[in-house]
Order: structure tokens, then sequence, then C-alpha cells
């Protein structure tokens, strides 16, 4: 199995189960999770999300759902953004910067809605 087939199935239902598009504010992700940023978390199967597979769980921080990916997320997080189609954006640092030449990637940002 190629390294990223275990995330297909993921990448096709995710937005589906975060409650569609239009319930998406800002898509983006840290070194080990997605993070989705609802406006109705009701809309959202934070259960069923974290069975998909190459889910190790997910959790809530106000209106984040943030699933837990490991290393592998910057091309999740890549592969959802392309087959749902959502831009990417710019690399940016925890302090909202990007990062310097040589510095370590810290956090991705796709703004979905506004």
């Amino acid at each position: 199995m190629a390294k990223m087939d275990k995330y297909e199935e993921m990448a096709d239902k995710i937005v589906g189960l975060a409650g569609g598009k239009d319930n998406i504010a800002a898509y983006q992700h840290c070194i080990t999770r997605l993070r989705f940023d609802v406006r109705d978390k009701g809309k959202v199967d934070a259960e069923a999300i974290g069975k998909l597979p190459g889910s190790l769980g997910t959790n809530w921080s106000g209106n984040q759902l943030q699933v837990i990916i490991g290393q592998a997320v910057d091309d999740v997080y890549k592969l959802i953004a392309e087959k749902n189609g959502l831009a990417t954006s710019a690399t940016i640092g925890d302090d909202g910067a990007a990062p310097a030449d040589g510095e370590k990637q810290r956090f991705s940002v796709m703004t979905v809605f506004q």
C-alpha cells in the first residue's frame, strides 16, 4: 500500500462529515493535526471522523475540530484540499509570520470562508 493510500477515504469523506464546505470557516494544520474551524458543531460527526482510516482520534477546542494525523499531516492536508477543491495558502509560523529561510515549517493555514 502506498503511503497516501490509507488517507484516500479520509480525503473523500472528511469535509462531508465536518458538515460540508459551508460549515467550515477555516481549514489549517499544525505539526500533527488537521484543524477545522466550524460554524455549527452540531453538523459535525466527530465520532465518524475519528474512525476514518488514518485518523488517530479527534479533539475539540472551542469550535475547532482537531483531527490527529501524525507526521503525514502536511500531505494529508494537501490531499484533502485537492480532492475537495480547497485552495491552500502560504505557510506561517506560530506567531503569524512566515518562517525565515531554513526555519522549520510549523503551521499552514487555508481559509475556506470568511
